[in-house]
């Protein structure tokens, strides 16, 4: 029995272990590269880029972690049943009752780590990237303006000086080239001898040049200053929230700010929602995995492709269903205690029914 114990759980970790690492890393290679850009232009580097891609492997855990187990179980019992393994063990007198106990056992460490990873590592990861985002922003803020390099410093201008010289956070710059590309298909070039720019206040003042305009209608518009100033919104500054959202707050912390709120107000109700989830959502695990093992005895698929495309399809049903009632609890339809007793017993309800189709469909009493 032990030896039967442990040939099933090596059969489930080892295809867990297979999806959860190529996910992850696929998974964090795409998400990742979404926000590439806007770290390049921060100039932190090749480890600061590794780091930022760390981070965002640790938020994924939890999300990647029960879709692994659930193609596990679809995946081991699809090869068992290919190889006549299943036909033996049932043959030599096991019975479903004989695959629950390394089943639970497999469901009891997911359910922990799928805790710990949403509970503790998914908070923490994103408070540490919103922290060393802040302190990268702050840097290249406050940073002098590279020389012979063209710069972004707002969705629309880009900058290149032959000289540059930080003092009190202010750049003084010589030799100064300005593309601007608007909206409403206006192109333009600015030249002056020398200027200053505040990244901080968005402010860029030059002195002695000329602007050249290119209109849609291909006509040139040229104007010549002495001293010319522009206002624009930092590109950095508008894209981060210099702020903690209830994502990034530990547990305690979305306690305590949770007294501080009014009831029956929005506020109130998204950080409730969020303060419950951290307990329940890893909970979530066990009917979606139970379903998964039920569905493991039915299925008779031999394509691999159509099995793992069911179980991605399977898992993203039942975490649609959850969301969408979590949805309803931060607007106030619900109560975040109230949503997780709904889910939990439609999905108790869906077992037991399931439970009963299988064992009349395989005419076996278990």
């Amino acid at each position: 029995m032990l030896l039967f114990f442990r040939f099933i759980l090596r059969e489930f970790f080892l295809y867990l272990l297979l999806f959860f690492l190529c996910l992850l890393f696929l998974l964090t290679i795409i998400r990742g590269t979404f926000g590439l850009r806007e770290v390049i232009e921060l100039e932190i580097g090749l480890l600061g880029i590794l780091k930022l891609y760390f981070l965002q492997a640790l938020q994924l855990i939890s999300f990647i972690l029960p879709l692994s187990a659930l193609l596990a179980l679809l995946f081991s019992f699809q090869r068992m049943r290919e190889e006549r393994e299943l036909l033996a063990f049932f043959s030599l007198g096991y019975g479903f009752k004989d695959f629950l106990k390394p089943f639970f056992f497999f469901v009891l460490l997911i359910t922990l780590f799928t805790f710990f990873s949403h509970f503790y590592l998914l908070p923490t990861a994103k408070r540490i990237q919103k922290n060393y985002l802040m302190a990268s922003y702050e840097k290249a803020l406050t940073s002098a303006i590279p020389i012979k390099t063209p710069t972004p410093f707002s969705p629309e201008l880009y900058l290149y000086v032959s000289d540059s010289k930080l003092e009190n956070s202010v750049n003084y710059i010589r030799k100064v080239l300005i593309m601007e590309n608007k909206a409403s298909d206006i192109k333009g070039i600015y030249l002056a001898e020398e200027g200053y720019i505040d990244k901080k206040k968005g402010s860029l003042n030059l002195k002695g040049g000329w602007i050249f305009y290119l209109e849609k209608h291909k006509n040139i518009e040229v104007l010549q200053f002495d001293s010319y100033l522009v206002h624009f919104t930092p590109e950095r500054l508008k894209k981060e929230e210099f702020y903690i959202k209830r994502g990034e707050m530990s547990f305690f912390e979305l306690k305590n700010q949770l007294k501080t709120l009014s009831p029956n107000t929005s506020k109130y109700y998204r950080f409730a929602s969020e303060y419950y989830q951290r307990i329940f959502y890893a909970f979530t695990v066990i009917p979606l995995l139970f379903l998964g093992f039920l569905l493991s005895f039915s299925l008779k698929s031999h394509s691999k492709v159509l099995l793992f495309l069911l179980g991605v399809a399977f898992y993203f049903l039942v975490y649609l269903s959850y969301n969408f009632l979590l949805s309803l609890s931060e607007a106030g339809k619900v109560s975040p205690a109230l949503l997780h007793l709904i889910f939990f017993s439609f999905y108790t309800l869906l077992i037991i029914s399931c439970y009963k189709v299988l064992s009349k469909r395989l005419g076996i009493n278990y």
